[in-house]
This record gives C-alpha cells, structure tokens and sequence, in this order.
C-alpha cells in the first residue's frame, strides 16, 4: 500500500535530476515547518492545574478533602451515569479500586445526585469503592474536559501527569498508573 506508493514516488522523483537536485532542500523545509508547528502547539497548551483543594461528598454523605488523598499516585475517573463510555469502563475501575495496582483509583461522579448514582450502581451490581460526588462539575471545568469519561493520572506530589478523554481500556489504564509509578 503505502510502501509501495511511496517507493514509486522515489524512483518518479530519483528518474528527474531537477528534482533529484531539490529533493534534501524540500525535505529539509518540510522537517522545519513540522518540528516548527508540533513545538507551537505543545506551547499553546493549558498548563494543567495540580489537584485542587475541593471538599467532596461520598454516597454516603462522608466529606473528603481531596487535597487529603495527595501522598500517593491516583487515578481520578470523572464519570456520570448517563454516559454510555462511562457505564462500559466503571467495572473495569471498580476492580482496579479493590486491587493493589500502585495508585488509588478515585472515581468522581459529575453533576448527579448521591440517590441517582447509589441507585445505579445497585441496578448494575457493582460495589460502591468510595465514589465522591462533583455535583457542581467543578472538576470537569478546572480541566477544560470537553468531556465523559476523563481520567486523570496524578502524580503523589499533586500534580497532574497525563489526562486522558475517553472510555480507558485495561492497558491504558496499566500504563498510566505504571508512568505514575516512575
């Protein structure tokens, strides 16, 4: 396919000696303008804010600083039910929760009711790990999430290594807590 393309391409221009002549140049420009544009966006990203100081609520109506869970690798699922990537990815964090994986797995459910989500989880036969309560979003908006699910992979200092949008599979999911463990 695209090897044999491009081999044809090579030989069409290798065939030209005026191209031959302007290939290093132009494939040099090219390089540049790349190189130029990948350091342009990395500088014009967000810079992303470490673990905020939020008190949160459990089902249970619990308070928890989530500055208090600083000290150690997390994982920080922001969920709602409603959300079918959401619904298919919750198991599989459920079960990350009750292992030792390395980093604590925080699951933040996102502009619900504590009665909406406790009943969820009772309909879907999943166990409640400590599931905190975002009911003003504030989580999804200090990340500029355009979206559920959003994980966000952080370090125990606080600081936020890696976001990632969308439903996570098992190996995202091992990988980003394996990078929080280096």
């Amino acid at each position: 396919g695209w090897a044999a393309a491009a081999a044809g391409v090579a030989f069409w221009i290798w065939r030209r000696p005026a191209l031959r002549m302007s290939l290093p140049l132009s494939a040099s420009a090219g390089a540049a303008i790349m190189l130029a544009g990948m350091g342009a966006l990395t500088l014009l990203q967000p810079a992303r804010p470490p673990l905020p100081d939020l008190t949160l609520q459990t089902l249970q109506g619990r308070l928890v600083a989530l500055a208090s869970l600083r000290g150690q690798p997390l994982v920080v699922n922001l969920w709602a039910t409603w959300c079918p990537p959401c619904r298919r990815e919750l198991p599989l964090l459920i079960q990350a929760a009750q292992q030792q994986t390395g980093a604590r797995i925080v699951l933040v459910n996102e502009g619900e009711a504590a009665t909406r989500v406790a009943a969820y989880l009772q309909r879907e036969k999943l166990t409640d790990p400590g599931v905190l309560l975002d009911p003003g979003n504030r989580l999804l908006s200090l990340y500029q999430s355009p979206g559920l699910p959003t994980t966000l992979f952080i370090r125990a200092d606080g600081t936020v290594q890696r976001v990632h949008i969308g439903e996570l599979s098992t190996a995202t999911l091992q990988q980003g807590i394996a990078a929080l463990r280096k």
